[in-house]
């Protein structure tokens, strides 16, 4: 997929060691990521009243998806400096090539559908999307403990079932892995002495 070569404008070096830890965070996720390769796959089924009555994943053991979330908080954390978005807009201000550029756009693209999927709740009649999943769990459960929060995870988690929420977390954090992995390709070689980025020999142009 990778094919093509562009140049990007000379990096600061604070910028360098925001790629480099990017780079070095990203394959630690994949790293983590390998260990638990099955396809996510879900069923539920619903009773006369529409509610759901059961709902069966091959979501991993919670012990692995708050291994997965810790590596992925250095994307999804606003104060992070490699979060997502900050690494994407760092380099789409820096690539002098509209290639580049308009890949760039398309992997934000698909990193914010990814967040505003609805996932497994939205088939359960209870919609919410990934990244406000992601914010309850992170944000109520996993790494802090904010009590309103934990009420709106304990509100969903009886809508749709915990078990089916944490589905969705462990989905969410996969579907989003993915763009993680198309933009650190981008930048595999990227180095102090190697101002370059790697793109597909295609032009990404977006519909205006």
């Amino acid at each position: 997929m990778i094919s093509r070569v562009t140049e990007i404008e000379a990096l600061r070096n604070n910028e360098l060691e925001q790629i480099h830890l990017f780079k070095e965070r990203a394959l630690d996720l994949f790293l983590s990521q390998k260990k638990y390769q099955n396809i996510p796959i879900s069923t539920h089924s619903t009773n006369i009243e529409d509610r759901v009555s059961s709902f069966k994943a091959n979501t991993p053991e919670i012990d692995h998806i708050i291994i997965l979330a810790t590596k992925f908080r250095f994307f999804y954390a606003e104060k992070e400096p490699t979060r997502f978005e900050k690494i994407a807009n760092l380099l789409r201000c820096k690539a002098e090539d509209e290639w580049a550029r308009n890949y760039i756009d398309r992997i934000k693209i698909w990193y914010k559908e990814s967040m505003k999927s609805t996932d497994t709740s939205g088939c359960l009649g209870s919609p919410v999307t990934n990244r406000e999943v992601l914010n309850l769990w992170f944000n109520s459960k996993f790494f802090h403990s904010d009590l309103d929060k934990r009420n709106k995870l304990d509100e969903l988690n009886q809508s749709v079932g915990e078990g089916a929420s944490l589905f969705q977390l462990y989905i969410s954090i996969v579907r989003c892995s993915i763009n993680i992995k198309y933009l650190y390709f981008v930048i595999h070689q990227l180095t102090r002495d190697a101002n370059i980025l790697c793109t597909p020999n295609h032009h990404f142009r977006l519909n205006k």
